[in-house]
């Protein structure tokens, strides 16, 4: 985090997405499905985003996708969620975990 501590980023992404779905519907779009067989959607709570709003708050990162690209940088730039200090990118946490 900003004070050089370890925390469990995606356990705070998680936490800040189900405040913002909270009980509230989604709508998902469903575009394709990725080399691992995953659909890869946008989803929405009415006209929000839901992808778009969790990499603007830096919950979140893009992948591939280049749609989002300026919500990232604009995350980064004011140094939000994950941006606010270290941490260790997602696919590669995923990869340290398998071995």
């Amino acid at each position: 985090d900003n004070n050089n501590k370890l925390y469990k980023c995606g356990h705070q992404s998680t936490t800040f997405l189900k405040n913002l779905i909270k009980d509230k519907p989604i709508k998902c779009t469903i575009h394709k499905k990725d080399q691992y067989d995953r659909f890869l959607c946008t989803c929405y709570i009415d006209d929000l985003d839901i992808n778009k709003e969790m990499i603007k708050k830096g919950q979140a990162i893009t992948y591939l996708e280049t749609n989002y690209h300026q919500e990232q940088l604009f995350a980064k730039q004011n140094k939000l969620g994950i941006w606010s200090g270290d941490f260790i990118h997602p696919r590669l946490f995923r990869l340290m975990k398998e071995k």
